[in-house]
């Protein structure tokens, strides 16, 4: 049996930690990508969710773990940088 301090500095890790130390993701472990959920990039890039789905049939890349979508830090920069438009005038203007 273990000690109770032991026992209390013993945390269970969360279900995607170990998924993706499964596909050799070791978080904390110097990997450099980080993963956000749908939610995250939308808050991150001010667009809606909806839009965050309608990239994904476009191309950008997403990891699905036990169905669990994230998408990695490297994907999304892949994504805009091939989505990139430089110089675009708006008709009118």
């Amino acid at each position: 049996m273990f000690p109770l301090h032991q026992a209390a500095q013993t945390r269970p890790r969360p279900a995607l930690e170990w998924s993706m130390r499964d596909l050799g993701v070791v978080p904390g472990a110097g990997n450099p990508d980080k993963f956000y959920t749908l939610g995250e990039v939308a808050k991150l890039l001010n667009v809606s969710r909806t839009t965050v789905y309608r990239w994904r049939l476009r191309g950008l890349g997403v990891v699905r773990i036990s169905g669990v979508v994230r998408i990695s830090e490297s994907a999304l920069r892949q994504f805009i940088a091939h989505h990139h438009t430089q110089g675009e005038s708006v008709a009118g203007a």
